[in-house]
């Protein structure tokens, strides 16, 4: 696995990544959210210390954990949230494009 928290990961091919052990984010789901350059990241709520997934393209990637997918679907926008396996049904779109 790999710590992935933080990163730019927007606009990247990971067709077919595997997934299994990887962190995107840090705290609780409810309260993650993307890094933002002008915000200090909070590793207790985890605001602001996730990924930059805005449309990655995730055909076929594999050991997707939970929640991961939830963070994905949450902060990817619409065309990441196209590519996710398992879809993103019943899961907001917080990033609202």
């Amino acid at each position: 696995g790999a710590n992935l928290s933080g990163t730019i990961l927007a606009k990247v091919k990971l067709r077919g990544a595997d997934f299994s052990k990887v962190r995107l984010f840090y705290g609780d789901i409810s309260t993650a959210s993307p890094r933002d350059r002008l915000t200090l990241p909070n590793f207790d709520t985890g605001e602001y210390t996730g990924a930059v997934v805005e449309e990655s393209d995730l055909w076929d990637a594999i050991d997707l954990s939970e929640e991961n997918r939830r963070y994905l679907c949450m902060w990817g926008g619409n065309k990441t949230r196209r590519t996710i396996p398992g879809g993103c049904d019943g899961i907001p779109n917080r990033l609202g494009r």
